[in-house]
């Protein structure tokens, strides 16, 4: 089988910690799975489609700042 041609212009980098997110004004948790410099792939159970507008909190492991 052929390998899928990966369009992405950034590379993603592996990542496994946990954010916070609003939306509107709710506050969810959910794990950022990987990062690239267009963004971030978070998993969450609740349903975001594309366009949502949402503000993310996260804190990286080992960085204080």
């Amino acid at each position: 089988m052929a390998k899928a041609y990966d369009k992405r212009k950034s590379v993603r980098v592996p990542v496994d910690f946990e954010i916070r997110f609003t939306f509107g004004t709710q506050e969810h948790t959910a794990h950022a799975l990987n990062l690239s410099s267009d963004g971030m792939f978070i998993k969450t159970s609740y349903m975001l489609l594309q366009g949502d507008i949402i503000e993310v909190y996260f804190h990286l492991p080992d960085i204080e700042e």
